[in-house]
């Protein structure tokens, strides 16, 4: 800043003052004046026209030092010579808010961005595999197999479509959520229910004990989303026509009640448990099925923190793996 912008930006930051201590002046001159005579006026005149100046120079400084420590606190908010100082400290603050906001919102970007690359390279895949079907569906007589593969891929656009409003729902989520009492073997036996096909094609059973009196405080839609991913990745990741079981069991405990659905499959890798609920990952597992996304769960973990659940796995390789949701009290019976 320049020496005339600062010295216009002191004027007007002590322009209260220096009209004030202008009307004192003019009144003392005027006394002096109307008592003892025009030669004497001069003396008071320079008296506080030095005042005046010194006090314009005094403010001017400041004003500068100022300038110049707003200006390193702009750029950096921990300088040791003005921490405690509370304007600066007050800026510190706001800066250090500021950059947390922004990494979020960053992080946030980050994280649709790659969800919309793997989402639309799900959906292009999809459609590929569409088009071949029709085109291998033109070229012989039997339609029925073509269908199939129709019918399947379609199934998989529904689930990415619904996958993706879901994850765009998150950023307003406390808008679209009514927690309310809800039964919760209800709730597992539908979204089972719901994936009657998928068990019957996986050859997997699903083997649910349950309290059919037993009730949670959740929101029903999310909740069931968040069985439904569960689920699913139980039944993937589980080998087909096994014979094996997905278990629905609940656990009471101090904090509330759990729900645990444990399935026999494959298991997880102990190096990837750890990074399960990460946006995207997919692991080990992931690369030997390729229609893994890495979202699912990263989407349950999302969920059961705005609907303050609580949402853990345990996994061994080759044996299984549980995904415990617990549902802090209150918790009843009907």
């Amino acid at each position: 800043m320049s020496f005339k912008e600062t010295l216009i930006d002191v004027l007007k930051k002590c322009k209260r003052s220096l009209i004030t201590y202008c009307i004192n002046t003019i009144f003392i001159l005027v006394f002096y004046y109307l008592l003892i005579g025009t030669k004497d006026v001069i003396y008071p005149f320079f008296i506080s026209s030095i005042i005046l100046l010194i006090y314009i120079f005094i403010e001017f400084i400041s004003y500068k030092e100022f300038s110049y420590k707003l200006d390193i606190a702009q750029n950096s908010p921990d300088y040791e010579d003005i921490s405690n100082n509370k304007v600066f400290s007050i800026i510190s603050n706001l800066h250090k808010e500021y950059n947390k906001n922004l990494y979020a919102i960053e992080q946030k970007y980050k994280e649709k961005l790659s969800f919309f690359s793997q989402w639309i390279h799900n959906m292009k895949t999809s459609s590929t595999i569409i088009d071949l079907a029709c085109e291998k569906g033109l070229n012989q007589d039997s339609k029925e197999s073509v269908l199939k593969d129709i019918k399947d891929e379609n199934e998989k656009l529904k689930s990415n479509l619904e996958q993706g409003l879901n994850f765009l729902r998150l950023d307003d989520f406390s808008k679209d959520y009514a927690i309310n009492e809800v039964n919760i073997y209800d709730m597992v036996y539908n979204v089972i229910n719901s994936k009657k096909r998928d068990f019957i094609y996986h050859g997997i059973f699903p083997k649910v004990d349950l309290d059919r009196n037993l009730s949670v405080h959740t929101d029903l839609k999310w909740c069931s989303y968040m069985i439904d991913q569960i689920i699913g990745n139980a039944i993937k990741y589980s080998s087909k026509n096994s014979n094996k079981f997905v278990r629905v069991t609940v656990k009471s405990n101090e904090d509330g009640i759990s729900l645990i659905i444990a399935d026999e499959g494959i298991g997880i890798d102990k190096e990837d448990i750890s990074r399960v609920f990460e946006p995207f990952f997919t692991g080990k597992n992931g690369r030997k099925y390729n229609n893994s996304t890495g979202i699912g769960l990263y989407m349950v973990k999302k969920i059961s923190e705005s609907l303050k659940h609580r949402v853990e796995i345990k996994s061994q390789k080759n044996i299984g793996t549980s995904v415990i949701i617990t549902f802090i009290r209150p918790c009843t019976i009907y």
